[in-house]
């Protein structure tokens, strides 16, 4: 169903009756695990979408993730290829997305610059992530019926199957490891009070780094100034010399004067430059034990905070990511019968800079608990609308979420429109 076929309908009313129409039609309903959080937070959204098989339309930023992980899978499945060779998978993977651009993007970015820009975000993570990585399985996807146990009416095992595609399956110190790798404009951050101590001494250190900053740069910018001084006073006594051969042959000297008046003059600028290189690099000295002692007790503190700080990004990349990751994990266990708790998020941060974060981390009981009850209520909820139950009291709309925002702004419309059933 198109996206136009759906804003035809007109009002909630009519989608709910499309919606119940899929008990003759839809034989299987195939929920991807990805989609959980989306039932979750919007239940309208996520039926609209896996039920009616709608597709709102991609955007510059989705283009691009889908790009990189082609790439990085081309690179993970074809050991030893060359940058050029992802490069071309990852320029296929834009050529077939760009068409499914949604209408609001259309005309606002070009396959050119989508080509440049999931190029730059791709190749740190060629050069520094994949050469260090055993992958056992990439972009691997699942689908396995819901086990029987998971019903509540056995009758009805064989109407829903699970399915998803995690990115990466690694074998890390011998032990299986769950992949997933984000790219975001976001870095993934906690936060973490600095002491008032720790502030004051990054103050002071900053400080002193600037004043030694403009002492190192008077220091380089008369490097040469003893070379300069031997120059200009060699010089002087030729010109001396002459002065004294002219006057001794009654010859002119004032030409000879006025060139001895300008190494005079060069000699004492140099004398200058060389006094201010001296105090230069005494104050340098000074600065640099300054610094030592400073370390002292700013080296504690600091790396302290640093071990505070990456402990609270771990915890908010597992805030954000754990549930999702828990979801494969489960279906993973499900499809081999292997338990596979160990996690590896790939964080690739599309600023001016890419940076690439990586956090790794087990999966906790009452995280894979969640997931598991999630999935459950996926099920039951599904079961109970191929057993009749009304879509409307099943699948309500939430228009107070990020998730399905296309949806949010179709109800909107409806609304404004004056057509809400």
């Amino acid at each position: 169903m198109t996206t136009e076929e759906l804003k035809a309908l007109g009002s909630l009313k009519a989608i709910y009756n499309r919606l119940s129409g899929l008990l003759s039609t839809k034989t299987v309903w195939k929920h991807r695990a990805s989609s959980t959080s989306s039932f979750i937070a919007n239940p309208l959204h996520y039926a609209i979408c896996q039920g009616l098989g709608v597709h709102y339309g991609a955007n510059d930023k989705t283009i691009i993730g889908h790009a990189v992980h082609a790439g990085v899978d081309f690179g993970y499945c074809n050991k030893g290829s060359r940058l050029g060779h992802c490069i071309r998978a990852m320029i296929v993977a834009i050529d077939d997305e760009f068409p499914l651009l949604g209408k609001d993007f259309v005309g606002k970015v070009t396959k050119k610059e989508l080509y440049q820009e999931a190029i730059r975000v791709f190749k740190p993570y060629f050069k520094e992530v994949m050469p260090t990585m055993k992958v056992v399985g990439s972009e691997q996807y699942l689908e396995i019926d819901v086990p029987v146990e998971m019903y509540k009416n056995p009758d009805n095992f064989g109407l829903i199957k699970l399915t998803g595609t995690f990115d990466r399956l690694y074998e890390i110190n011998g032990e299986l490891v769950i992949g997933d790798l984000k790219t975001s404009k976001k870095t993934i951050s906690g936060a973490v009070e600095k002491s008032k101590e720790l502030q004051d001494l990054e103050g002071e250190i900053g400080s002193i780094n600037s004043e030694l900053k403009a002492f190192e740069k008077a220091i380089l910018k008369f490097a040469n100034v003893e070379e300069k001084l031997l120059e200009f006073k060699t010089q002087l006594d030729d010109v001396v010399s002459a002065i004294d051969d002219a006057i001794l042959n009654k010859k002119a000297t004032k030409s000879l004067e006025n060139k001895r008046e300008k190494l005079q003059s060069e000699i004492v600028k140099w004398e200058e430059h060389q006094h201010t290189r001296m105090l230069a690099e005494s104050k340098k000295v000074e600065l640099v034990e300054r610094l030592t002692k400073l370390s002292e007790s700013y080296n504690p503190l600091k790396e302290d905070y640093d071990s505070q700080k990456a402990l609270a990004d771990l915890e908010e990349c597992k805030k954000a990511h754990s549930f999702q990751v828990a979801l494969y994990s489960i279906m993973y266990m499900i499809v081999t019968g292997k338990e596979v708790k160990k996690v590896r998020l790939e964080n690739i941060v599309k600023n001016e800079t890419i940076k690439i974060q990586v956090f790794e981390w087990e999966l906790d009981e009452l995280t894979m608990e969640r997931a598991e009850e999630a999935i459950q209520f996926v099920v039951s909820t599904i079961e109970a609308f191929y057993d009749g139950v009304d879509p409307m009291l099943l699948f309500r709309p939430n228009p107070y979420t990020y998730f399905g925002d296309e949806t949010n702004k179709l109800i909107s419309s409806f609304w404004s429109d004056k057509k809400i059933a």
